[in-house]
Parts: C-alpha cells; structure tokens; sequence
C-alpha cells in the first residue's frame, strides 16, 4: 500500500514498483498536501506505465515501447500495427539504446537523413517521423525532456513525386460504364456505382446504414467505417461529411432496397452482416474487370477515379476536398494536383478583359488607386 509518512521533518513517499518497494524523501519544506499530490501522480504513471525512478534516465526504446503499449488501447488496429513496424524496424535499430534526453535536433536531423539515403520512400518516411514526433510528444508530457525536437528537424518533402504519382490508377468515362455493365448483381453494381460516383472509402461503404442516406437532401452522411470486423468512427473531423448523390445512383439506391434483405446495412452479406471486403474484390470486383476488359485495378482506384472525373469536369477543388474528406486541400493538391491543367488562354485572356475594360468586365477605381 503507498503511503505518505514524515521522517525527520521532510516527508517521505513508500510505494511499489513492479513488485518491488521503493521509498522517496521528498525536499525539506514540501508540504503534506503536496507530497499526496506527488504520490497520486506517480500512481497514476505506474498504472499507465509511464513512470521512471528519478535518477534513472530512460532509453528511447525504454518511453517509444511505453507509448506503444498505450497506443494499443485507444487507435484502430491498423494504425497500431504502423506505429509498432516504425518503432520496431526504424526508429528502436537507430534510436532505441540512445538515452532520451540525448535525442537532440542534431540527431533527429541525422536519423532523418540517413533513412533518405537508404532509399525509404519519401511518403514512409514522413509517417516514420510523425511517430517519432508522437513519442517525443508523451517524452515531454511526462517530464522526460523539456522540447520536442522533430517539431523543428528539417523534413522531407510533401509533394507527390513521379513514383507517387504511378500509384493513382484511374478509370475513364468508358471503362466505368462497361464495369457496371459486367458486373453480376444489383448489391455489386450498386456499391461499384456508388464507389465511383462518391469517392467513398472502402470501410465506408461497407458500414454504410439506409438511415445514411438522405433520401430529400439527395446526400450520403458518412458516419462510420467498418474494417477488419469492427465499426469504428471516422477517424478526423474531416471524415465525417455529407456527400451529394447523383440522380442516376439515387435511382439505383431505390432499386436495391427494394431487392435488399430487410436489416440496417446496405450492403450486407448474406447474413445481414457487413461484407467481406477480400470477398467482395476477388469474387466480384476483379471478375467484372475481367469480363469488362479492363486492366486490373485497385477498389480504392475507384475513388481516385471519382477525384479525376471532378477534376475534369472542372469542378472546384475545395469542393472535391470536402467530398472526399481531405483533411486539407494540400492533401488533395498533393494527390491529385498533377491532373490539374496548367494552360487556359481563356482565363488568360478574361483577366485582361477584365483589368483594362475590353470587355464586359469592369474595374471599379478605389480611393488611391493609379492608373497604368
């Protein structure tokens, strides 16, 4: 049992460390309510695993595998599973048996460095070092050092590069329409219709309820994804949007329901559960490429493809960035920024209607302005 006791007018904290005891002098003149205050704390890090003994400095490895362990109760498994592969095959090998007050700028500059240099993707690296940033994050929450110095190491760069943009596979008009065409079952060629006509993600539509769709507003409202067997929220603030429906998917959403099986999902399997999304790729989406004749893609390129098409169509890309749930427009400027066109004569020309009124366009004079 901890407690608090006063030995030769300073008071002294007695509890248990792993099993073991350990007994604390406190600086003369700390008063009583203090050292209670001092001892809940140190409760508090030993049932969350944070705590150290004050002369013991700890390991890199010693605070990221401490963090890790909290992180396993409060994110999503994938996300978990990304934090502890960045920990265990990159930053512990280089960082782990440095001390954590010794992980200066310097030396996250270095580490940044040096895993360029060893050919890690641009993109892996940026995620690498945001977790590096959240572990040195809780090092200064728990009193370990006093500054986060990733919050200022020099990164890489954001900007998607030729690799990248490989990587973004689209479909064209054409080849969307044969997809549908040759896709077995009005459950499938809904959800491929809606896949492409939204740009919702996979575990969106997989966890998509009939009471989402706002049937008056014409509009999708995305609350919940469904991964690895489990509903979880949207994970930003971003994620969770209302999407407008185009009227050839509402028709086909109307359809469906009346073949649906009665239950809440709208596209359940054969159980009323949410399907299987590995099932659903290799048993219907690929297929349906197939018997389309069109090159294998990814389902997610669906969603690239609802990006380009908008883009295309010249819609405003603040708009596309609110559809998809971007969390910034630089997010999706760095996706899909390369398909943006670069030349208009027309917008060239309408400027200089506009600024010397050879046009219908007028400028009105404010106070100060000069003439040209």
């Amino acid at each position: 049992m901890a407690t608090v006791s006063k030995r030769r007018n300073r008071y002294v904290l007695d509890f248990c460390v792993d099993g073991k005891r350990t007994v604390r002098a406190l600086k003369p003149g700390t008063k009583k309510a203090d050292a209670e205050r001092e001892l809940r704390r140190i409760l508090e890090e030993i049932d969350s695993g944070s705590y150290f003994p004050v002369k013991k400095e700890p390991l890199f490895s010693d605070v990221a595998n401490r963090w890790l362990g909290i992180k396993k109760t409060t994110v999503r498994d994938n996300t978990f599973r990304q934090y502890r592969s960045h920990i265990n095959k990159h930053l512990n090998p280089v960082l782990g048996n440095r001390k954590i007050n010794a992980i200066r700028l310097d030396v996250v500059e270095e580490f940044i460095s040096d895993a360029a240099e060893k050919g890690i993707h641009n993109l892996t690296l940026r995620k690498i070092i945001v977790t590096l940033g959240q572990v040195m994050t809780y090092a200064v929450k728990h009193g370990y050092i006093k500054y986060n110095p990733v919050r200022d190491a020099a990164k890489p760069r954001s900007e998607v590069n030729h690799e990248e943009d490989e990587r973004v596979t689209t479909l064209n008009y054409e080849q969307v329409r044969l997809l549908l065409q040759h896709t077995k079952g009005e459950k499938y060629c809904t959800l491929f219709m809606m896949a492409v006509t939204t740009g919702m993600r996979e575990g969106e539509l997989l966890g998509l309820k009939w009471d989402d769709i706002l049937w008056r507003q014409k509009q999708v409202d995305v609350k919940r994804t469904y991964n690895n067997g489990r509903f979880y929220l949207p994970k930003t603030k971003s994620s969770k949007r209302k999407i407008d429906l185009a009227p050839q998917l509402i028709t086909q959403l109307k359809k469906w329901r009346v073949a649906c099986p009665p239950g809440e999902l709208v596209f359940p399997n054969d159980k009323g559960l949410p399907m299987s999304a590995p099932n659903m790729i290799y048993r219907y989406f690929r297929p349906a490429l197939i018997r389309a004749g069109i090159q294998q893609v990814r389902f997610h390129d669906l969603r690239h493809t609802y990006a380009s098409m908008q883009i295309d169509l010249g819609q405003n890309i603040k708009y596309i960035q609110a559809q998809m749930g971007h969390s910034s427009i630089r997010v999706t400027l760095d996706i899909y920024g390369h398909l943006l066109k670069t030349e208009n004569p027309v917008a060239a020309a309408t400027l200089g209607s506009a600024i010397f009124n050879t046009g219908n366009k007028t400028v009105t004079k404010t106070k100060g302005a000069t003439g040209l």
